[in-house]
C-alpha cells in the first residue's frame, strides 16, 4: 500500500523532496526505499541523528520493522545540542543497519518498489 514518507530539514533538502509516496509496510522499508533511490544518502545519514515518527509515536530501533498500517512515516533530523525533550533518537548508521537487516517472513518486494519509484520519481532503485 502506498503511504507518505515525510522528510524534514536538511534531509528533505538533500533528497530534494519533502513528501514521497512509497509502497512500504514499515519504517525500515521506508529507509531502504530512500537508500535505494538516493545511494549517496547512506553516507550523508551515517553520522547524523534522526527521529522516526509514525502516528505520533517515536519509533525505537527495535520497532522499525513493526507494521505502520496506513499511517505516514516521518523521518526528522535532530540537530545536536537542540536541548529540550529529544525523545527517541537513532543515529543514522544504526538506522540504516537496522533497516537493511530483514526480519523473517518479510514481504518486502524490491521489483514492485522499483516500478513505483521509476513511475513516481523517474529513478530506478539500485539493488
Amino acid at each position: 500500500m502506498l503511504r507518505k514518507v515525510k522528510l524534514y530539514g536538511d534531509l528533505a533538502k538533500f533528497v530534494g523532496e519533502r513528501v514521497l509516496e512509497a509502497d512500504v509496510a514499515n519504517a525500515a522499508q521506508s529507509i531502504r526505499f530512500l537508500l535505494a533511490n538516493w545511494p549517496e544518502l547512506e553516507k550523508y545519514m551515517a553520522d547524523r541523528h534522526y527521529k522516526v515518527v509514525v502516528n505520533d509515536w517515536e519509533v525505537a530501533e527495535e520497532e522499525l520493522h513493526y507494521p505502520t498500517g496506513q499511517s505516514d512515516i516521518q523521518i526528522i533530523p535532530v540537530v545536536g545540542g537542540a536541548g529540550g525533550n529529544t525523545g527517541r533518537i537513532i543515529i543514522g548508521a544504526l538506522l540504516i543497519a537496522a533497516s537493511i537487516k530483514t526480519k523473517p517472513g518479510s514481504s518486502h518486494n524490491d521489483e514492485r518498489m522499483n516500478a513505483l519509484a521509476l513511475k513516481k520519481y523517474g529513478k530506478i532503485l539500485s539493488t
